[in-house]
């Protein structure tokens, strides 16, 4: 439910609608705000201690996600949200470096930046053009990637990597179509986050739910383009009109 605050005319959500669109559990909201205060609600309720969120800290939680998928701790987490403007830019920069060296130093397996995390998932679309090359099947499309994972992780594990082909095979299955909200983004991968929590925020908005898995299309291949500027990728909500 949502609940319009009277002071500052913002809508803001309890912690049940919250959880719920940001794919985590109350649990760990509590945690994040009671034990590490990591995003804390926006308004407490003195009266009874209920809690709400506004709908522009969507960002800030999907943007928690996102660099937890890149290996970031909740306490350098923490720190990098504490800062603004040009220092946290420049913080954020510096660490994810730093990662970057980390990872080669120690060949631990995450993506970091747009490169890193292209070249992760090409490994998993290389072996799906080996099979395509090896049956000689026929593409139908750009490859694709659905999230099954309960918080829409896109470096989690539960990611299925697809390339659309013609003919029926074993190993294959049939995608099928829907009413879908859909956003198109033109730039870097590490964008994807806002995208994401604004899609979000539409489709609830607009009395939508999601009915099955999130999945991205590339409609430009990486190592087509040198350039992460050019980049063009379709994200898309499965949805259906919530019942009055």
């Amino acid at each position: 439910m949502y609940v319009h605050t009277k002071s500052g005319g913002e809508w803001k959500l309890s912690i049940g609608e919250f959880s719920k669109i940001g794919g985590v559990s109350t649990k760990t909201l509590r945690y994040y705000d009671e034990i590490i205060g990591l995003i804390r609600p926006d308004e407490i309720n003195p009266e009874n201690g209920y809690r709400y969120y506004s709908i522009g800290q969507l960002k800030t939680l999907f943007f928690i996600h996102r660099l937890k998928a890149y290996s970031f701790s909740l306490d350098e987490i923490k720190t990098w949200l504490a800062c603004e403007g040009d220092e946290a830019e420049e913080k954020l920069y510096n660490t994810l470096i730093q990662k970057k060296i980390d990872i080669q130093n120690f060949i631990y397996p995450r993506m970091l930046s747009s490169s890193d995390y292209a070249a992760g998932y090409g490994m998993h679309f290389q072996k799906l053009y080996e099979v395509i090359a090896s049956e000689q099947l026929t593409i139908a499309g750009t490859p694709m990637t659905i999230y099954h994972s309960p918080e829409y992780n896109p470096a989690g594990n539960d990611t299925e990597f697809a390339i659309p082909i013609l003919e029926p095979v074993k190993g294959t299955r049939d995608f099928s179509g829907g009413l879908c909200a859909k956003s198109l983004l033109q730039g870097d991968y590490t964008e994807l986050t806002a995208v994401y929590a604004n899609l979000r925020q539409w489709v609830e908005y607009e009395g939508y739910a999601l009915v099955s898995s999130p999945y991205e299309v590339y409609v430009t291949d990486p190592y087509q383009s040198v350039y992460p500027n050019t980049y063009i990728t379709e994200v898309y909500f499965p949805i259906a009109k919530k019942l009055s």
